[in-house]
């Protein structure tokens, strides 16, 4: 019995040390494909300030975020992302930062936006809003939206912009 007594503590130690290298090795293991760009993760500024109320949403621009648009319709969300065109002085589309294959989504900011060039990287203070009508949405900013160029986001969703900054 004395001498089981003297290798049960020394079991117990190698058994704890393989275990534990075990560990460290599957914990460097990882599959590349579910790992997350870091460039992506970087956290979204508050573009309105800190007495403006928490946004339901405040993130990247996604296709995460694209597919479930839907539910943050009229209320104020924040995006960061591209900007994919410039349309015009109050509007371009924001695309999917790090050339993720996300359909472009068309901004309408209430005030022109200076500097915006394609590729260049904004945040958003924005309302998803439904059923894009240049004419309508054109009356309601005071802007020329009837040219080709808005007639192919006519019925889709967009969002109107109350801040756009250089992210």
């Amino acid at each position: 019995m004395r001498t089981l007594a003297r290798r049960t503590p020394r079991a117990i130690a190698i058994a704890m040390a393989v275990a534990t290298a075990g560990t460290v090795v599957l914990a460097g293991c990882g599959d590349d494909e579910t790992a997350t760009d870091p460039e992506l993760e970087e956290e979204v500024a508050d573009v309105r300030g800190s007495e403006d109320l928490a946004d339901p949403y405040t993130g990247v621009y996604d296709e995460q975020f694209a597919e479930d648009i839907e539910a943050y319709h009229g209320q104020e969300v924040t995006l960061r992302g591209d900007v994919g065109e410039v349309l015009g002085p109050s509007t371009f589309t924001l695309t999917a930062p790090g050339g993720e294959d996300v359909t472009p989504l068309l901004v309408v900011s209430e005030q022109p936006v200076e500097d915006l060039t394609a590729g260049g990287q904004v945040t958003v203070a924005a309302t998803p809003q439904d059923d894009f009508d240049p004419a309508e949405v054109g009356s309601e900013f005071d802007l020329e939206l009837g040219d080709e160029a808005y007639e192919e986001w006519d019925g889709d969703t967009y969002v109107t912009a109350v801040e756009v900054q250089p992210a």
